[in-house]
């Protein structure tokens, strides 16, 4: 019916075209000598004579204007074309007759140029390539189209649902290639068409997010919140009207949380926290608020150092990778640009195990050492306060342990091997009762150490294989029978009978 409408306008139209007067343009360029009045004809002819190496002919300076206007219409068209975009129906525009006639040639063009597009989408005659690359055409010659028809009728809706729908299919297939750029010149010009759309303000959002335009995708992704919330009124799915819907619901947390992340990486810690803050009141889904948690921990890492926060993260990549002497210098050189203690009690811990991994053993134990000294711990048995510490002490163990484990079987240094075997039972570690033992078995010839430390062992055995086990009680059963307890002698024979 519409089309039917369309046709007789444009009958119409023609009909009112065809009664209107016409002009020839007639040439003015004359060859014959003019003399104005008042000059003399020497004058006037030494004048003509010095204009014509002067002067292009009035066709070819016609033909610059024309060029001239072009160029100022292309410069201008993007301009002018959201003053047509943007008008309401109060706006005081004159749409002349001859304007729809052009407009409905217009948007004809542009609705041929989408039959052919929707025609090839389904078609199997053609490869991927000229598929892609003849879309392509059709949507730009569409998109021209119906601009163009915009600019000859502001107020047509049907003219503006179709140029919207090609800015949809534009934008989506510039972000599909990562075309950002392209993607957010059709999205900015689509907003123009449809300014109630949340999603298009999110699309938006995403394609300034992906190159690193922070503040544009915030405020997009804000846009976009705020006219979910403004439209929930028209939500026919929600049990009570003006509810959001389960589905919006989740969209809004999105929205917000990647609000968030965009504020993060905008290095604005404090709105970021906020605004994560309020995307985990937005859902009870365990997966959504674990990551609101994780991000909220990464941004407070360092109290607020956001930079220092993503520098770490690609410390670790660069570790992880096996860049270890690139990921050293890069930690040594964060360290000194962190602000908080349990920041760099954390850096400290990654480059001893760095220092452990590249084989300088002595570096990493000295370094966890004073870190280990300087943490706080509780009163009744020795483990840090905070349960973030705990790794440092496992590290440290391990590596006195090792480094006494190398200097026994390989160095053949009791001495050394004992320092750091006394070491590493003297911190909370999950292997302290192997290294009460290796004390024990070393001293097994000074019975009251020996037995002080085989009696630790025994208070933290079940970290002990069977094995273990049943050496650590083979050795208690010799000590007490060296020093005349048969009675505990025989009890931890008894222990090992039964293991």
């Amino acid at each position: 019916m519409k089309n039917m409408q369309r046709i007789q306008i444009i009958i119409s139209v023609l009909l009112i075209a065809g009664c209107a007067s016409t002009r020839v343009p007639v040439s003015t360029d004359q060859m014959v000598l003019f003399i104005p009045p008042g000059v003399d004809s020497l004058v006037a002819a030494e004048a003509q004579e010095i204009a014509e190496g002067s002067f292009v002919s009035m066709d070819a300076e016609n033909k610059s204007d024309v060029l001239k206007q072009q160029a100022r219409r292309i410069i201008d068209e993007s301009d002018s074309l959201w003053k047509y975009l943007t008008m309401s129906r109060d706006t005081v525009y004159d749409v002349t007759g001859d304007n729809i006639r052009e407009s409905i040639d217009a948007f004809n063009r542009g609705a041929e140029a989408i039959v052919k597009f929707q025609e090839l989408s389904k078609s199997k005659d053609f490869d991927d390539a000229y598929l892609l690359t003849r879309q392509k055409e059709l949507l730009d010659s569409a998109q021209h189209a119906f601009e163009n028809a915009i600019t000859l009728n502001p107020f047509d809706p049907e003219t503006r649902y179709w140029l919207a729908a090609v800015y949809q299919r534009k934008a989506a297939r510039l972000a599909q290639e990562r075309e950002y750029g392209k993607a957010i010149e059709i999205l900015e010009r689509l907003i123009r068409v449809e300014k109630g759309d949340h999603p298009i303000y999110a699309r938006l959002a995403e394609s300034y997010y992906a190159i690193g335009k922070w503040t544009q995708a915030v405020d997009n992704f804000y846009e976009a919140e705020r006219l979910l919330r403004e439209t929930s009124f028209l939500n026919t799915d929600s049990a009570e009207p003006g509810m959001l819907s389960a589905a919006d619901s989740s969209t809004l947390f999105l929205y917000t949380y990647y609000r968030a992340e965009a504020l993060t990486n905008a290095n604005r810690a404090d709105d970021a926290l906020e605004t994560f803050r309020k995307a985990y009141t937005l859902t009870h889904l365990p997966n959504e608020r674990q990551a609101v948690q994780s991000m909220i921990r990464f941004i407070m890492w360092d109290d607020g150092n956001i930079p220092a926060s993503i520098a770490r993260d690609s410390l670790l990549a660069l570790r992880r990778d096996g860049k270890i002497a690139e990921a050293e210098r890069g930690f040594i050189i964060l360290y000194d640009n962190l602000t908080t203690q349990r920041a760099r009690d954390e850096i400290d811990w990654r480059i001893a195990v760095i220092h452990f991994e590249m084989d300088r053993k002595g570096e990493a134990a000295d370094r966890l050492m004073r870190l280990v000294q300087r943490t706080e711990t509780l009163a009744e048995d020795g483990m840090p306060v905070d349960s973030t510490s705990i790794r440092y002490f496992q590290d440290y163990g391990t590596i006195c342990f090792n480094l006494g484990t190398i200097y026994l079987r390989h160095e053949r240094d009791r001495h050394t091997a004992l320092k750091y075997f006394k070491q590493a039972a003297s911190v909370p570690w999950s292997n302290r009762a192997l290294a009460n033992f290796e004390v024990a078995k070393i001293l097994i010839n000074n019975i009251p150490e020996a037995l002080r430390h085989s009696e630790a062992a025994i208070r933290e055995m079940e970290t002990m294989s069977t094995e273990e086990q049943r050496e650590l009680y083979q050795v208690l059963v010799q000590l007490h029978r060296r020093g005349g307890n048969t009675e505990r002698a025989r009890y931890y024979y008894e222990q090992w009978r039964n293991i």
